[in-house]
Protein backbone atom coordinates (compact mmCIF):
# COMPACT_ATOMS: atom_id res chain seq x y z
CA UNK A 1 0.00 0.00 0.00
CA UNK A 2 1.17 3.47 -0.43
CA UNK A 3 0.20 6.48 0.29
CA UNK A 4 1.12 10.41 -1.39
CA UNK A 5 0.77 13.32 0.88
CA UNK A 6 3.10 15.66 -0.59
CA UNK A 7 2.31 19.22 -0.70
CA UNK A 8 3.56 22.40 -2.19
CA UNK A 9 1.03 24.51 -1.28
CA UNK A 10 2.12 27.49 1.43
CA UNK A 11 -0.04 27.39 4.18
CA UNK A 12 -1.12 30.72 6.67
CA UNK A 13 -0.60 31.38 10.34
CA UNK A 14 -4.47 30.14 10.21
CA UNK A 15 -4.34 26.68 8.63
CA UNK A 16 -0.91 25.65 9.92
CA UNK A 17 -2.51 24.55 13.04
CA UNK A 18 -4.47 22.38 11.07
CA UNK A 19 -1.41 20.84 9.25
CA UNK A 20 0.46 19.93 12.20
CA UNK A 21 -2.87 18.31 13.98
CA UNK A 22 -3.58 16.54 10.85
CA UNK A 23 -0.02 15.03 10.58
CA UNK A 24 0.29 14.36 14.32
CA UNK A 25 -3.02 12.20 13.88
CA UNK A 26 -2.16 10.51 11.09
CA UNK A 27 1.63 9.81 12.15
CA UNK A 28 -0.02 7.65 15.21
CA UNK A 29 -3.02 6.25 13.72
CA UNK A 30 -3.12 2.61 14.13
CA UNK A 31 -4.56 2.18 10.48
CA UNK A 32 -1.52 2.47 8.48
CA UNK A 33 -0.04 -0.85 9.71
CA UNK A 34 0.23 -1.95 6.15
CA UNK A 35 1.82 1.06 4.30
CA UNK A 36 4.67 0.21 3.16
CA UNK A 37 5.09 3.97 0.72
CA UNK A 38 5.12 6.74 2.31
CA UNK A 39 5.50 10.29 0.48
CA UNK A 40 5.86 13.59 2.15
CA UNK A 41 7.76 15.41 -0.40
CA UNK A 42 7.27 19.44 -1.37
CA UNK A 43 6.68 21.10 2.08
CA UNK A 44 4.51 18.77 3.79
CA UNK A 45 7.27 18.28 6.29
CA UNK A 46 8.38 21.82 6.29
CA UNK A 47 9.86 22.33 10.06
CA UNK A 48 11.62 19.53 12.57
CA UNK A 49 8.01 19.31 14.32
CA UNK A 50 6.66 17.75 11.76
CA UNK A 51 9.78 15.42 10.71
CA UNK A 52 10.04 14.39 14.87
CA UNK A 53 6.37 13.49 14.65
CA UNK A 54 7.16 11.55 11.96
CA UNK A 55 10.30 9.50 12.94
CA UNK A 56 8.50 9.09 16.76
CA UNK A 57 5.90 7.34 14.82
CA UNK A 58 5.31 3.69 16.14
CA UNK A 59 3.98 2.39 12.34
CA UNK A 60 7.55 3.68 11.20
CA UNK A 61 9.04 0.01 10.73
CA UNK A 62 5.89 -0.70 8.08
CA UNK A 63 7.60 1.12 5.73
CA UNK A 64 10.17 0.02 2.56
CA UNK A 65 9.89 3.56 0.78
CA UNK A 66 10.11 7.16 2.51
CA UNK A 67 10.40 10.09 0.72
CA UNK A 68 10.50 13.52 2.46
CA UNK A 69 11.44 16.78 1.48
CA UNK A 70 13.71 18.59 3.97
CA UNK A 71 12.39 21.32 6.17
CA UNK A 72 12.58 25.09 5.19
CA UNK A 73 13.27 27.15 7.66
CA UNK A 74 15.39 25.34 9.69
CA UNK A 75 18.89 23.33 8.94
CA UNK A 76 18.90 20.23 7.22
CA UNK A 77 22.07 19.20 9.06
CA UNK A 78 19.25 18.89 11.86
CA UNK A 79 17.17 16.49 9.18
CA UNK A 80 19.29 14.62 8.75
CA UNK A 81 20.65 14.31 12.39
CA UNK A 82 17.28 13.14 13.36
CA UNK A 83 16.83 10.45 10.61
CA UNK A 84 19.99 9.10 10.70
CA UNK A 85 19.28 8.68 14.97
CA UNK A 86 16.22 7.22 13.98
CA UNK A 87 16.11 2.87 14.22
CA UNK A 88 12.93 2.32 12.79
CA UNK A 89 14.07 2.94 9.59
CA UNK A 90 15.65 -0.12 9.37
CA UNK A 91 13.71 -1.96 7.29
CA UNK A 92 13.34 0.49 4.30
CA UNK A 93 14.78 -0.08 0.43
CA UNK A 94 14.48 3.22 -0.78
CA UNK A 95 15.20 6.17 1.53
CA UNK A 96 14.43 9.75 -0.96
CA UNK A 97 15.00 13.70 -0.23
CA UNK A 98 13.70 15.72 -2.11
CA UNK A 99 16.40 18.74 -2.40
CA UNK A 100 13.83 21.89 -3.59
CA UNK A 101 16.16 23.62 -0.84
CA UNK A 102 19.79 23.15 -0.95
CA UNK A 103 21.27 20.19 1.75
CA UNK A 104 24.28 21.05 3.72
CA UNK A 105 26.94 18.93 2.80
CA UNK A 106 26.84 17.63 6.06
CA UNK A 107 23.45 16.40 5.85
CA UNK A 108 24.24 14.33 2.81
CA UNK A 109 27.71 12.90 4.29
CA UNK A 110 25.24 11.74 7.38
CA UNK A 111 22.56 10.27 5.13
CA UNK A 112 24.78 8.38 2.95
CA UNK A 113 27.05 6.87 5.52
CA UNK A 114 23.67 5.70 7.64
CA UNK A 115 21.95 4.37 4.27
CA UNK A 116 24.65 3.92 1.86
CA UNK A 117 22.83 3.26 -1.86
CA UNK A 118 18.96 3.49 -0.69
CA UNK A 119 19.12 7.22 -0.20
CA UNK A 120 18.38 9.07 -3.16
CA UNK A 121 18.25 12.99 -3.43
CA UNK A 122 15.67 14.36 -5.82
CA UNK A 123 11.90 13.70 -5.91
CA UNK A 124 10.96 10.05 -6.48
CA UNK A 125 8.46 9.96 -9.29
CA UNK A 126 5.10 10.15 -8.22
CA UNK A 127 3.14 7.02 -7.68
Amino acid sequence: VALDLSDDRVTTEENEQQRINGLSEFFSSPHWKDLRELHLQGTTLRDLQSIEMLLGSPRLSSLRILSLGPPQDEGTRAMAQLIVSTSSLSNLTELWVDIHVELAPQAVEMLTAQFGEIVRFGRIPRI
